[in-house]
Formats: structure tokens, sequence, C-alpha cells
């Protein structure tokens, strides 16, 4: 029997101006889960002819180490031409963030990339559409610092957003560790790895996108949509209860 999981959403809502020129909007969604989990989704929507970088920053207080395990460290992605979806650019997330206060976990966080692409509309009337994303690129740039002096960690997360796309990011925040041990999260991440196409790894406060067959309209070879077979992940929630 699967328990359903309730959540809570807010939003807030910024413009990224050039003086009195708009040049993106900026959304955050912090969806807070049941179990006190948080997770952060941020969406820029870049309408200028031009680049945009920002940051977002998460400040830890009471923290004197971290360690990040990182997904790129327990394997490499072997991608293999799909007749149907073609190849899948994107990976998997950057990896598990720990902060702790001596011996003491303080936060535990799953940090996701940056993901850019731009929407595609194809309508067949007045009421009838197709959207689609066509991905553009995968970014993870970031930064963490440790201030001993003051006992705090900042996350700087890069977000990034080519001229006329979407940039889209997510972080899950815990205050108990993610993984009942190192063992459990290893398995994670090699399963992570070896099932990336039907992994969950570009999430977005409105649910997660996944590689489409070619026969998409309107059609791209780089088409991303919601795919109700790996959007349902019965597999993912009974492993989640292992892990």
């Amino acid at each position: 029997m699967t328990v359903p999981i309730k959540a809570k959403d807010k939003n807030y809502y910024y413009k990224i101006k050039d003086k009195n020129e708009i040049l993106a909007n900026l959304r955050v969604t912090i969806r807070t889960i049941d179990n006190g989990d948080k997770f952060i989704f941020t969406r820029i929507t870049n309408y200028s002819k031009q680049n945009i970088y920002t940051d977002l920053i998460i400040p830890l207080s009471n923290t004197t180490t971290y360690n990040l395990e990182k997904y790129s460290d327990r394997g490499k992605i072997i991608r293999q031409h799909d007749h149907v979806f073609g190849i899948d650019p994107t990976s998997y997330p950057i990896g598990v963030l720990n902060t702790y206060n001596k011996n003491q976990t303080v936060a535990s966080m799953m940090l996701g990339k940056n993901y850019i692409s731009r929407q595609l509309v194809k309508r067949y009337s007045k009421t009838r559409a197709s959207y689609v994303r066509e991905f553009f690129e995968e970014t993870d740039n970031y930064k963490i610092y440790l201030n001993s002096k003051t006992k705090s960690t900042f996350i700087n997360l890069n977000l990034k957003t080519q001229s006329n796309s979407i940039g889209e990011s997510w972080v899950l925040i815990s205050n108990q560790p993610l993984f009942k041990n190192k063992n459990n999260m290893d398995y994670w991440m090699k399963r992570s790895i070896e099932e990336y196409i039907s992994t969950h790894k570009w999430l977005t406060a409105d649910g997660p996108y996944f590689k489409l067959p070619w026969s998409i309209e309107p059609a791209t070879k780089m088409g991303f949509g919601r795919n109700l077979g790996y959007m349902q992940g019965d597999d993912f929630v009974s492993t989640y209860s292992f892990t």
C-alpha cells in the first residue's frame, strides 16, 4: 500500500531588470512535505537576447564540517541510441551534501542540476495544444563555503539561462540524513546512473520532465515532457523505504 505524501507550497516571484527593462521572471517554490523535508524549485523565464546568470544561496548555521557525495564518483553513464527516443543527454543530480556540527547532522541535501530549455507549442484548436520542452543544456556550477569562525555553511548554486529560454533547478533539504547508511546511498546513486533515462532528475514544481519519442508534436529530437509511466514512480517509491 502506498501512503500518500502531503505537501504545501509557497511561491515567491521576482523580476530581473536592467534599469526599467524586465529581462526575466524568477519563481522560487518552497514545497514543505509532511515529514518536514523541503524542496526548493527555481524557474527563470528569460525574455531577453542575452544569457542571464543568478545565484541561489542557501545558508546553514551551526555547522562545523560538511561532506559532498557526488554521483559522478559512482560511475559514468553509458548512453546508447534508442530507435524511439534517440539519445537522452541528461544525467543525474550533483550529489548529496551532508553538513554537521561535530558528529551531529545539521542538514542533508540532494543537489539537483540546472536544466535549460525552451517551450515549443503546436496548437490544434483554440482549446487543444501540445507542449514540449526542447532541451538545450544541463549545468552544475556550484560552490560550497564553510566559515569556521561563524560556524556557517553557504551553498551557492548558479542558475543560468540562455536567451529566450527557461532555466530550472531543484534542491531537497532534510534535517535528518536522506539515507540510512552509505551502502544504501551508493546503491541509489549507482541505480540512478544505470537507469538514468527513467530516473527523476529534471524536477520542477510542476512535475518532472523525461525524454520523449521523436514522433512528438511539435517535432524536435531533444523533446522532453511528461511521461505518465515514469511520473508514477511506484518502483522508486517502494525503494524509498529501503534507502
